[in-house]
């Protein structure tokens, strides 16, 4: 498959708004200061009137959780982003909380976590762990 302008800016839009906006993580004034990306640039990008360069991308992806760039480069085929290094976003661990509670929700349906289950809520307990961890390091700055 070979991808099209269309597309692509299809794609960058949809994932932009996942965290822009009115009522998102970021409103576009907040985003934009974060990042020095004009106001109209980045609505020009939400708007799909217009697609970042590289360098653009790269400041989203800097600022946005590494969700926005696994999004954004699945078209092309690239799957199982993750931060190696950098600080983790406060919806980062958000996200990282919620799925160990609907994990542990899903364990205690039958009202007991067997031996099984506890085995299986390890990493996600130590991922929570070390993403609060930095996540905390960094609000001490």
């Amino acid at each position: 498959m070979s991808l099209t302008r269309k597309q692509l800016s299809k794609n960058l839009s949809q994932s932009l708004r996942q965290y822009i906006g009115r009522g998102r993580t970021y409103s576009i004034d907040e985003f934009a200061q974060r990042t020095d990306i004009p106001q109209r640039t980045l609505s020009s990008w939400i708007q799909r009137l217009s697609t970042p360069r590289l360098y653009g991308w790269l400041q989203c992806a800097e600022i946005l959780p590494a969700d926005f760039a696994q999004r954004t480069l699945e078209i092309i085929g690239l799957t199982g982003l993750h931060r190696t290094h950098g600080s983790v976003t406060s919806h980062e661990l958000h996200v990282k909380a919620a799925d160990l509670t609907a994990l542990i929700a899903r364990h205690l349906l039958d009202g007991k976590i067997d031996h099984i289950e506890q085995a299986q809520q390890v990493e996600p307990i130590r991922q929570l762990h070390e993403a609060t961890g930095a996540w905390l390091a960094r609000q001490q700055k």
